[in-house]
């Protein structure tokens, strides 16, 4: 989310981004869709719980590393879809996880997860 470095062909720093919420959606998204092509990020398989608590989003999940839980602070400027159904969440650490396909969860995780996104 911070301190993006962007080079050219010949590895040199052409742009230094602050912050990524600086940027608007489209430009955000098309960053997230950059990175996720050179970065694996742990994909969510499925949703155990998912709440919010005073704009604190706290997540009980099962990823493709085995199961994680985190935080999210703001849930809808820190999740947000890249392609369709396809959505990358960002935790309060700067950890990112995928969501590949929204549709392929199972539907007790869709549910879950559709009410935030």
């Amino acid at each position: 989310e911070h301190w993006v470095s962007i080079l050219d062909e010949k590895n040199e720093e052409i742009l230094l981004l602050e912050d990524v919420a600086t940027l608007d959606p489209e430009s955000r998204q098309a960053l997230v869709r950059a990175l996720s092509r050179e970065y694996l990020w742990p994909k969510i398989l499925g949703i155990r719980s998912l709440s919010e608590h005073h704009g604190i989003s706290d997540w009980d999940v099962d990823t493709d590393r085995g199961p994680v839980r985190f935080q999210v602070h703001g849930m809808r400027s820190s999740a947000f879809e890249v392609s369709d159904g396809r959505y990358v969440i960002l935790d309060m650490s700067g950890a990112r996880f995928e969501i590949p396909d929204i549709d392929r969860l199972d539907p007790k995780s869709q549910s879950l997860v559709r009410r935030w996104v």
